[in-house]
């Protein structure tokens, strides 16, 4: 079989021309193959972007959707009425002194302090009194008042009554005092009266007297036990009269200090014929003294005025010790501040009296 072949069919000039461009066709395409192919390129790589990740409670519970809401307008504020209390602190009948100038006491060891029952299973520390100190106003807001007790009876501000037995009233004190902290201690246990001895660290040792009458109990708080027979001749002494002490001065010892002591002492400080000392005696109307180092007598008014005059009705009475004599009075009653140059000149003695001294 004969096959013809285009490339015979072509002029022969043409023909001739074919052979180089083949072997150059070949070379070309042997250089390409051995020539190095370029890498791909990488994707571009996208940005990333940050991603908060809220971690989801462990609970069950499901989310809770906070609202915004409206502020609240705010509460009118509260007017708290004061509420006036008559202080319990008894006062002092002319011949015998219902209340005197706080003083440390000694509390007896032979008298039953009350407290309240322990739980069962615990133990009750032994406690030593705490030492006695003035009172304040904070320790007489706080001691128990009889519920529904009225003051005023015998015609005396802080003496109180009421209705309920004696026994009633006598087992409320036992619960309540210590409940607020005080010490309290039978000192006398009668059918008729019952008396106690109580005390805190902010309040001097005093005695609460628990009277039987016909028409109840009345009680009193002073700083001796106290009868009847002394509330029927009480006299009211408002407690600012004491305080006038609080923060003045130190207590005096004996009366070294005074430059003509037999004003003020009905006997004066001596030693037994064992060697014993025996104290100086205080004139009774003598509700309080102390000795402040230092200050003239016209500086330590000048320092008191302020609160004196607030109180009470303050008025020069004249001379007396060797001292300035000052009346204070408020309501019914009336005192004496008395300011004394002690016998060096250097300092003042401060001294209260009950009754105008003579």
């Amino acid at each position: 079989m004969n096959t013809t072949y285009p490339l015979k069919k072509l002029p022969p000039p043409l023909q001739a021309l074919i052979r180089p461009m083949l072997l150059i066709s070949l070379a070309l395409h042997g250089l390409l193959m051995l020539m190095p192919l370029p890498d791909k390129e990488a994707p571009e790589k996208k940005q990333e972007k940050s991603v908060k990740v809220t971690q989801l409670p462990t609970t069950n519970s499901p989310p809770t959707i906070k609202r915004s809401q409206p502020s609240p307008k705010p509460a009118p504020p509260k007017v708290v009425k004061p509420i006036t209390r008559s202080p319990v602190l008894a006062n002092r009948p002319r011949t015998q002194p219902i209340v005197q100038a706080p003083r440390s006491r000694q509390v007896q060891p032979t008298r039953s302090p009350i407290a309240p029952s322990p739980a069962a299973g615990t133990s009750t520390p032994t406690t030593t009194p705490p030492e006695t100190a003035p009172a304040t106003d904070t320790a007489l807001a706080d001691f128990p008042l009889f519920p529904g007790a009225k003051a005023g009876c015998l015609e005396v501000q802080s003496c109180f009554q009421t209705g309920n037995a004696l026994d009633k009233v006598a087992a409320y004190f036992e619960k309540e005092l210590p409940a607020r902290k005080f010490t309290a201690q039978v000192d006398t246990d009668e059918p008729a009266k019952k008396v106690y001895q109580v005390s805190r660290s902010d309040f001097p040792a005093q005695y609460l007297s628990l009277i039987s009458t016909e028409q109840g109990t009345i009680y009193v708080l002073a700083d001796q036990p106290r009868t009847l027979d002394d509330l029927k001749n009480a006299v009211d002494v408002p407690p600012e009269f004491y305080t006038i002490l609080a923060e003045v001065g130190e207590e005096l010892e004996d009366e070294s200090p005074f430059k003509n002591p037999n004003d003020f002492y009905t006997k004066l400080e001596s030693q037994d014929q064992d060697g014993s000392l025996i104290p100086a005696e205080q004139r009774e109307e003598i509700e309080g003294v102390k000795l402040v180092s230092g200050q003239t007598p016209d500086a330590v008014y000048t320092n008191l005025a302020p609160s004196l005059q607030s109180i009470f009705e303050v008025s020069e009475s004249g001379d007396y010790g060797g001292g300035s004599l000052y009346r204070l009075k408020k309501d019914s009653f009336t005192g004496y501040l008395n300011l004394v140059p002690t016998k060096d000149g250097a300092g003042t003695i401060v001294v209260l009296w009950s009754d105008p001294p003579a």
